[in-house]
């Protein structure tokens, strides 16, 4: 009993500290509990949450909910969209055969009929391409006339010439670009082509061509005939009368097909220049560009009133990634052996990457809708007139998608307020009269359809990957 009474005093004595003492249990207890319940019923959601979230997904990952109404009407829009896409494609390979891979009448009206239902790659009768032959090495006259370049007979006349790049020797008539001497007389010409030896030589065949080789050289005609359109066009465009007012002046260099394709071989990534996703034929501004520059707001030399002195773009600026410039790397033909379809075709087109393709296609099907031929220009041009050159190539009937410029690229170092140059032993500076010219490397694609394929548009009513 007295062990009780002194408990009872001690608990009187420290009943706050016992108090507090309970009260800290009780809420623990009560937390752990609490917590505990919590724990179990967010366990319990979060599996009930799973298990929705796999149903829905499951749900959503068909291809159609199992409900024949909305599978016959999804049916339904997928042939509208084939009947779409088919009328689209129509048009663009009706537009190409149509303006542009026409078989000239020249060769005479039997071959133009024989010819229009071929298709690239069929065999061709002995007696037409006995016709082509003699058709083909009178051709170049008529490159020349589209243009209007100065014939520079068989030899041609290579290599660069014009100030961009340097005066000749002993030539003080400022920086000449082409120009010459003070004293020597106006060209009668719009356009210097430089490389034409090397086209010319081509078109002059010895012998009776093959009927592949034929729609090679006849395929690569058609490009020439559109790039040389689309130079004349930017010209006209620009108001020229002479050739020292044109826009482009001078085709230093311009390849289609393999040799082009040397060029992308050494590719670097990126497409900054010409979106991916840019239409076909963009009137206007074209391509992100205005036809007065390039958005309004970069300056190509000149500051911020022109274009002449003040900056220049040389020493090789790029506008975009795109393609590799030039030939650099070339091409590995070493696997291609003496297989005559192989030489003639491997490495001519290039993939959705622009890498070359180098496996020949059994039924020469470089791609379900269309063909990529590389295309590359070195021009001497006003590169004022760079947003007009763009917009012509991307509303040309065989569009050339343009995938790297450059502006006095590699080499080619120059002050556009005035050149140094030697004469006598003294040095002095030469005024640059026309600043505005440049030295334009661009590298492109042109798209060449393909006839539209009926098993391309079946629709299977039972798989919706079927369009």
């Amino acid at each position: 009993m007295e062990q009780i009474r002194i408990a009872f005093r001690w608990l009187i004595k420290h009943h706050f500290w016992v108090l507090l003492l309970v009260l800290f249990s009780l809420s623990i207890s009560t937390w752990f509990i609490a917590s505990s319940s919590v724990a179990t019923e967010t366990s319990s959601n979060m599996k009930k949450i799973d298990s929705e979230f796999k149903q829905q997904n499951s749900l959503s990952g068909r291809a159609f909910k199992p409900n024949e109404g909305i599978n016959g009407q999804q049916a339904e829009e997928n042939q509208k969209l084939a009947v779409s896409v088919r009328q689209i494609w129509e048009m663009l390979y009706g537009r190409q055969k149509d303006e542009v891979l026409i078989w000239p009448p020249e060769i005479g009206d039997k071959f133009v009929r024989y010819m229009q239902n071929k298709e690239f790659g069929d065999t061709i009768r002995d007696d037409y391409r006995e016709r082509y032959l003699n058709y083909i090495k009178n051709r170049f006259a008529g490159l020349l006339e589209i243009v209007d370049a100065e014939d520079l007979g068989e030899g041609g006349r290579g290599g660069r010439r014009g100030g961009r790049i340097g005066m000749e020797e002993g030539d003080f008539g400022g920086v000449g670009r082409g120009r010459g001497r003070e004293d020597e007389p106006e060209k009668t010409h719009m356009v210097d082509w430089l490389d034409q030896a090397e086209l010319r030589e081509r078109l002059n065949l010895t012998r009776q061509p093959s009927s592949l080789e034929i729609w090679v050289i006849q395929e690569d005609l058609w490009v020439y005939e559109t790039l040389l359109r689309v130079i004349r066009n930017t010209n006209k465009a620009s108001g020229a009368t002479r050739r020292s007012r044109a826009a482009v002046r001078t085709i230093e260099q311009m390849q289609v097909g393999r040799a082009a394709a040397a060029g992308s071989a050494s590719a670097v990534s990126g497409r900054l220049f010409v979106p991916q996703d840019s239409g076909p034929a963009l009137a206007g501004g074209g391509m992100g560009m205005g036809r007065g520059g390039f958005g309004g707001e970069m300056d190509m030399g000149g500051g911020r009133g022109g274009y002449g002195g003040g900056m220049e773009f040389g020493g090789g600026m790029e506008f975009g990634g795109g393609r590799g410039m030039g030939k650099g790397g070339g091409l590995d033909m070493s696997e291609v052996g003496d297989d005559p379809t192989a030489l003639l075709l491997a490495g001519r087109y290039v993939d959705e990457t622009g890498q070359p393709v180098m496996n020949v296609p059994s039924d020469y099907n470089f791609g379900n809708e269309f063909k990529r031929l590389p295309v590359q220009l070195i021009l001497e041009m006003d590169r004022r007139q760079l947003p007009e050159l763009v917009v012509q190539l991307a509303n040309a009937p065989l569009q050339v998608e343009v995938d790297q410029i450059r502006i006095n690229p590699g080499e080619i170092k120059t002050s556009s307020r005035s050149s140094s140059s030697r004469g006598g032993g003294v040095d002095f500076d030469a005024f640059d009269r026309q600043p505005s010219i440049s030295n334009v490397v661009l590298q492109g694609t042109v798209y060449i359809f393909n006839k539209p394929n009926d098993e391309a548009f079946i629709v299977d009513q039972n798989d919706s990957d079927s369009f």
